[in-house]
């Protein structure tokens, strides 16, 4: 399939490129968020040989220099680090890190449509994200008396520090910093220093290979199981599960088929995730063995604007 077997979708981007030339602020917002609504339709009404032939045809058309003007898009349309959803691509999203600077040397059009972005339902899933987990953090340090271990899976830079009290308090007895990216965990030690902090560099695959007997009160993963199939989330879910200690709590997201910013993240940003919803994240936990006090899954938000999912799991005590 190609731009010109789908007329309404080419006069879509061709009108679009003008607006994003010539347009106001508000037309370059109403723009994107135009393209956000339509490429969400338009994934969904053609098969994914299709789909996957679009997006790459969309690599050389006009629009993708000009949407690279803003810094997640320009990120994207490289991924330094190799990966996507890198640390550096969440602090764009969060606003943390080099945000400013970066936005400071970008254009007005790459402003007005990182400002758009900003105010996506995903990307402000993203921010609630810090605080559901930083909450959950401080709610398990309060069941352990404060002395407890915690596991962040696929750490990033930890932004969601900033937003724990039992981080800022210091009142737990190790945290580990887990990654497969030294420079994420490089970042964090240069901002955070190593007090009561450990640093896993290890890979998912590794942690699978070669299970880790140590114990934690809390585990948790934030962005980690949008990239993980179904065989590799369930294994690693059960693996979480067997780390934690008599009473432990686990803790994993998942962006949901309710992303209607999906369409845009694949077509423009080379960023497809893979999304569950609450029976999905059910099914991660069917494999867990006897031993659980507590299971729930549930929605970011009691509404339909969710776009994150909670798995949560506590181990009986002993």
């Amino acid at each position: 399939m190609t731009l010109k077997s789908i007329p309404a979708t080419q006069r879509l981007l061709n009108q679009a490129t003008l607006e994003l030339v010539n347009g106001s602020r508000a037309k370059v917002s109403k723009t994107i968020n135009q393209l956000r609504e339509e490429f969400f339709l338009l994934k969904h009404q053609i098969d994914k040989r299709q789909w996957q032939a679009l997006t790459q045809e969309l690599l050389h058309h006009p629009i993708t220099d000009l949407l690279a003007e803003a810094p997640q898009i320009e990120h994207s349309q490289k991924w330094p680090r190799g990966y996507r959803g890198d640390a550096q691509m969440m602090d764009l999203i969060y606003g943390t890190g080099q945000t400013g600077k970066k936005l400071a040397h970008t254009s007005n059009l790459g402003r007005s449509i990182h400002e758009t972005q900003a105010d996506w339902p995903t990307h402000r899933a993203a921010i609630r994200r810090l605080r559901t987990i930083a909450h959950a953090v401080d709610e398990q340090a309060e069941k352990t008396n404060y002395a407890m271990a915690i596991l962040s899976v696929a750490c990033g830079h930890l932004r969601e520090l900033s937003f724990s009290h039992t981080w800022q308090n210091q009142q737990f007895a190790r945290w580990v910093a887990m990654d497969q990216d030294s420079r994420s965990l490089k970042l964090i030690q240069e901002h955070r220093g190593t007090n009561r902090l450990e640093f896993w560099e290890k890979s998912i695959v590794s942690l699978l290979r070669h299970p880790q007997t140590q114990q934690f009160d809390f585990i948790y993963a934030a962005g980690l199981y949008d990239y993980l199939n179904k065989r590799i989330a369930r294994q690693l879910t059960a693996q979480l599960f067997s780390m934690l200690r008599p009473g432990g709590r686990l803790l994993v997201a998942n962006f949901t088929p309710n992303t209607t910013e999906m369409g845009f993240l694949e077509a423009f940003m080379d960023w497809p995730l893979i999304y569950r919803d609450l029976g999905d994240m059910t099914e991660l936990a069917a494999v867990l063995p006897q031993g659980i006090a507590q299971f729930r899954v549930f929605y970011d938000l009691p509404n339909e604007n969710n776009r994150l999912v909670y798995l949560e799991v506590t181990r009986k005590n002993a």
